[in-house]
């Protein structure tokens, strides 16, 4: 009867073993389904949701967010140009030899260096404000400016200094005509290396000053994003040991000079 008792006993801690196990057992593997399943929940958000959201974000601000460095007010200025006239001209000749040049909005070099002479009109812009003209072209090397030929210049520039009313903008150069009533007609002569386009336009004063900030933003994009992404690619050689990014990471370093040349940065 005593040995019935105790194998009763046994089963009965048996069975309850069992369950014990057996409910252990069912919560891991309920929470090892719980896991997985988060797991696979936070990898689709990482890997679809948030880039999406920021492209979708991202997209939403370029559509609708107003530009702090939005410019109005630039006026393209015809000009008449010649680029043969022997090196001994003087104000007086360039601007007797210009009077038969057509009107044109841009003048190109063709490579070559000997000076140009322009003349132009400036309408007054901007209602009260100062009336800038701006010479965008990266490949000007001096300038030189005259209200009357028979006048000494308003302003020389080169790209070592500058003098009178000529200052550097962005890439090129800028002369600061004051507060305009009436059209003035300049007389200019500039000489320039490389492909060369001349072109002028004239700004309202703060508006070619948003317009310069606007050029060193970019600018600063530009370079900031590559000497970053650079430095990321030599941590990465560093780290496992594959030389073979350090020449990428020099070679980024490569584009972002003839990036900063094509812009005229190099010039800053």
């Amino acid at each position: 009867m005593a040995g019935e008792l105790g194998n009763e006993r046994d089963d009965g801690r048996n069975t309850n073993d069992f369950s014990d196990e057996l409910s252990e057992l069912t919560g891991t593997r309920r929470r090892w389904r719980i896991t997985a399943r988060l797991d696979e929940l936070f990898r689709s958000i990482s890997l679809y949701a948030v880039p999406a959201a920021i492209m979708l974000l991202s997209g939403i601000v370029l559509m609708f967010q107003e530009s702090q460095y939005a410019v109005r007010g630039a006026t393209p200025v015809s000009f008449q140009a010649q680029g043969d006239l022997p090196a001994t001209f003087n104000p007086p000749m360039a601007q007797g030899a210009l009077e038969r040049a057509p009107l044109v909005q841009q003048f190109s070099t063709h490579l070559s260096e000997a000076p140009v002479w322009f003349r132009f009109s400036v309408p007054p812009v901007g209602g009260q404000e100062r009336t800038v003209i701006e010479f965008p072209s990266r490949h000007a090397q001096t300038l030189a400016c005259w209200r009357s030929p028979d006048t000494p210049a308003i302003g020389r520039a080169d790209r070592g200094d500058v003098s009178g009313g000529i200052r550097v903008s962005k890439a090129g150069f800028a002369i600061d005509l004051g507060h305009l009533v009436e059209p003035v007609t300049l007389l200019c002569q500039g000489t320039f290396s490389g492909p060369a386009h001349l072109s002028l336009v004239a700004w309202p004063g703060p508006e070619l000053r948003i317009s310069e900030k606007e050029f060193h933003r970019s600018n600063g994009l530009l370079e900031g994003g590559l000497l970053t992404l650079s430095a990321f690619v030599l941590v990465t050689a560093i780290i496992n040991k594959e030389w073979l990014y350090v020449l990428f990471a020099a070679w980024l370093i490569g584009n972002l000079r003839l990036a900063a040349n094509s812009l005229g940065a190099d010039t800053q």
